[in-house]
């Protein structure tokens, strides 16, 4: 799992890189009890002859969720789920004499499975932060802008005994103040 950070700097400047590739596996491969839904375990909707859903596949669990033992030593489910294989990132900062300065960030993240079955694969995801900051005397004041772009992307949540079809919505466009002083 090579990870490569490069950093380049002078006294008003950054410039930062990684790149990371990696892969978990289960070592011993142990199989556990996982949460599903009636979808997850391959129940379709039961639909009428307009295609209007009149019995939802997760009725067939009468709404619920039930646990499935995954047998251990199964090679398909070796490789530990939820985190990106590639993550990429970069960020700069520059600032002027005058103490005002600006940043810019971005990361890329590879698609991934959600959870150990596969069953929900998040699509991969690119987020850019931008920010303007101005140092005046003992104060510090900064403006970021988060998700610049406004993107719609997840991120699986981790746990095993969760199941496979959970995952977190990361927020959109959200903006930050900060205002700091120094004493």
């Amino acid at each position: 799992m090579p990870s490569n950070l490069l950093s380049f700097g002078s006294r008003n400047s950054l410039l930062s890189l990684y790149a990371l590739r990696q892969e978990t596996e289960y070592t011993p491969n142990m199989g556990g009890a996982l949460l599903v839904d009636a979808r997850t375990l391959g129940f379709e909707d039961v639909r009428d002859a307009a295609g209007n859903v009149i019995y939802p596949a997760e009725a067939f669990l009468y709404g619920g969720r039930t646990r499935i033992v995954l047998p251990a030593d199964m090679p398909e489910f070796a490789t530990k789920q939820g985190n990106p294989r590639t993550q990429l990132g970069l960020s700069t900062q520059y600032q002027l004499r005058s103490g005002f300065g600006i940043t810019l960030s971005g990361n890329y993240f590879s698609s991934v499975c959600s959870g150990r079955l596969c069953a929900v694969e998040l699509p991969a995801a690119q987020v850019i932060d931008a920010g303007a900051f101005w140092d005046f005397r003992d104060w510090h004041f900064k403006l970021d802008v988060l998700n610049a772009l406004d993107d719609s992307y997840y991120r699986a949540r981790n746990g095993d005994a969760l199941g496979d079809p959970l995952a977190q919505a990361m927020p959109g466009r959200h903006w930050q103040l900060t205002l700091k002083r120094a004493f």
